[in-house]
């Protein structure tokens, strides 16, 4: 939903989907929202931390 709140500030028109690995090949830009939430008092790098193993699993 952020991505498409965004994307009326874009210069060209953009679409925004969700996919699979696949659909990706001939994409110029790939952005994966996943992750944790931060919670009240956690610092960004806390943050970072907790998510990176989302990440490498991606």
């Amino acid at each position: 939903m952020d991505l498409n709140h965004g994307k009326v500030f874009a210069p060209n028109p953009t679409k925004t989907w969700d996919g699979h690995y696949e659909d990706c090949k001939d994409a110029d830009i790939v952005c994966i929202c996943a992750g944790a939430n931060q919670k009240p008092g956690e610092t960004r790098l806390d943050l970072v931390k907790k998510n990176l193993p989302f990440l490498k699993q991606l």
